[in-house]
């Protein structure tokens, strides 16, 4: 394809993902960098950042890609701030990301409006590009230490609902909270990352525990958390962005979840995490074992080939919950 069509971004996308399954993961990111720069990502108008030392200057830090990429790849700006303290450094991003990277407190600024104004910024660079700047020219990782906090004073209320949702007040031991997360947003690969409500069940056979749902207002499966079809707390009412799921996170004693944003974020947050992995898992996760190579407090849970199977999936999970505390 590449060959007849060396300008195809998506072309080089497919490439990329080919690359990082090999585990050869700098040239996987060097041609997610050539095709979102065929696809016109970044700011159009203001200079790319060639690495030069920035001093005072003014840097807008861009990013186009999904919530979950983008919750990852925000960690890749700590060296930047650690080299460049007087530089201004401001994240361009989507909305519903804007809360969660304010948690970082690493920006002079956040911006989540559709435009921006381009004359007060010296130079631009994406996160994706950012990404591939460090792993070619540091040795250090970043996959291990949470780099998102949540203030107390966030988490809190979060706790007292929690606290109403299970009987905090009743003699004898709290029950595990657990936040569970078994679909994402409509993609191509959607069908392969969501767990269909009759596969969840064993997990809600387990004693002393109280299932939350992480869902966020509006999502299109808060009807099933009241027609019977699961058994889980519904608290969307409250979380209006991803900073209140930061929270509730924040609050919960281990967070389940498939491949989405919500596993990327526990794992910035430093939250114990289960991610349920689909068949073709996402070779950021990690290709083998149960440890991910991206957050230390995510644990991935694999199926044994690339069939889907949640029934085995979830029954490892069911397994390791019965030692859980």
């Amino acid at each position: 394809m590449l060959a007849d069509y060396p300008e195809d971004s998506a072309a080089r996308g497919s490439l990329a993902a080919v690359l990082e399954h090999q585990g050869r993961f700098a040239d996987g990111m060097a041609e997610m960098v050539t095709g979102e720069i065929l696809s016109g990502g970044g700011h159009p108008t203001i200079s790319s950042w060639d690495g030069r030392p920035l001093g005072t200057a003014s840097l807008l830090v861009t990013c186009t890609a999904g919530i979950g990429d983008i919750l990852q790849m925000i960690r890749y700006a700590l060296p930047l701030r650690r080299a460049e303290p007087q530089a201004r450094l401001v994240l361009w991003c989507r909305p519903e990301v804007a809360s969660a990277a304010r948690l970082m407190r690493l920006f002079d600024d956040v911006v989540a409006t559709q435009t921006i104004e381009d004359s007060i910024f010296d130079w631009e660079i994406s996160l994706m590009r950012l990404r591939l700047r460090h792993h070619l020219t540091s040795d250090a990782s970043l996959g291990e230490k949470p780099y998102l906090k949540c203030e107390p004073a966030t988490v809190e209320p979060m706790r007292r609902r929690l606290n109403d949702l299970d009987g905090g007040d009743r003699q004898g031991p709290a029950p595990l909270r657990i936040g569970l997360r078994w679909s994402g947003a409509p993609h191509a690969y959607d069908a392969r990352r969501s767990i269909p409500h009759a596969q969840l069940a064993p997990l809600f056979t387990l004693p002393h525990i109280t299932w939350v749902a992480l869902l966020e207002s509006g999502h299109r499966e808060i009807p099933a958390l009241h027609d019977g079809s699961l058994p889980l707390a519904d608290v969307s009412g409250h979380l209006h962005d991803l900073g209140d799921t930061a929270a509730l996170i924040c609050a919960l004693d281990l967070i389940i979840s498939v491949d989405t944003s919500t596993a990327h974020l526990a794992g910035a947050l430093g939250v114990p995490c289960w991610m349920l992995a689909r068949p073709d898992c996402d070779p950021r996760w990690g290709l083998v074992g149960d440890q991910s190579t991206l957050y230390e407090s995510v644990r991935v849970f694999r199926h044994p080939g690339l069939t889907l199977d949640w029934d085995h999936v979830v029954r490892a999970c069911v397994e390791a919950l019965a030692g859980y505390r």
